[in-house]
C-alpha cells in the first residue's frame, strides 16, 4: 500500500529524501507522517535531512511541518516554469527509545483493518465523484465523461483530488487543455483548504 521512500546519501550525515508518496486509495490515514517516522529513525542522531516541495502542495507542506521539518527558503521555478519549490530541513534529535517505539510499530500494522481494504474491492459510489464530475463537465468540454472513467478506474475520488501531483494529472488527464483548466480548479481546492484550515 505504500511507494517506496527514495533517498540517497548526500555526504556523512546528510540525507536527500527525494520521494515520498502514499498510493491514492490510502492516503487521509496518516501513513505519512507515519512513514517519515519511519525513515528518520532508521539513521544515526544528528542526521539532517533535507527535501524540496511544490509551493502549491499545501497538503505535503503540512505533513512535512508535522514531521518537524522547517522551510529555510523558495527556489524559482524548479518543477519546471511557474511552479516553485521549497526547500525544507530537519535534524534527527530523538533517543534510541523513540527509534525503537517506530521501528516496533512499523511491524505491527494490521494490514487487515478494514482501513486498508484496496478500494478496488469495494462498490464504486458514485457520491465519491461529484465534486470530480462537475469539474469535469464545466473544464474538459465533451470528453468529460471519458476522464471521469479514467478517474474511476484510477479509484480517484472527490478525496484524493487535492492531493493530486502533477504527475498523476497527467495520466489521468492527456490533453493540455483541458489539464490546465482542472489543474488551476484543484489549486483553487487547495487554497480554500488553506484558508480553513487558517480560521
Amino acid at each position: 500500500c505504500l511507494h517506496n521512500g527514495e533517498w540517497y546519501k548526500l555526504r556523512n550525515h546528510l540525507m536527500h529524501i527525494r520521494t515520498l508518496a502514499i498510493s491514492l486509495q490510502h492516503r487521509h490515514k496518516g501513513l505519512g507522517f507515519f512513514l517519515m517516522q519511519h525513515i528518520v529513525h532508521r539513521f544515526p542522531l544528528s542526521t539532517l535531512f533535507g527535501l524540496e516541495v511544490e509551493t502549491s502542495n499545501l497538503t505535503a507542506i503540512g505533513l512535512y511541518r508535522k514531521c518537524g521539518f522547517k522551510i529555510t527558503r523558495t527556489v524559482i521555478h524548479y518543477y519546471g516554469r511557474g511552479r516553485d519549490a521549497f526547500k525544507m530541513i530537519f535534524m534527527q534529535n530523538g533517543t534510541m527509545s523513540d527509534a525503537a517505539k517506530y521501528l516496533t510499530e512499523s511491524s505491527q500494522i494490521k494490514c487487515h483493518s478494514p482501513d486498508f481494504i484496496p478500494k478496488q474491492q469495494q462498490q464504486p459510489n458514485e457520491q465519491e465523484y461529484q465534486q470530480i464530475t462537475k469539474a469535469l463537465q464545466d473544464f474538459c468540454g465533451q470528453h468529460w465523461s471519458r476522464y471521469l472513467q479514467v478517474f474511476k478506474d484510477e479509484q480517484v475520488t472527490d478525496e484524493d483530488v487535492i492531493d493530486l501531483s502533477e504527475t498523476e494529472l497527467a495520466i489521468l488527464i492527456d490533453k493540455i487543455g483541458p489539464r490546465c483548466r482542472v489543474r488551476k480548479w484543484i489549486k483553487e481546492l487547495r487554497l480554500q483548504a488553506a484558508k480553513e484550515e487558517n480560521k
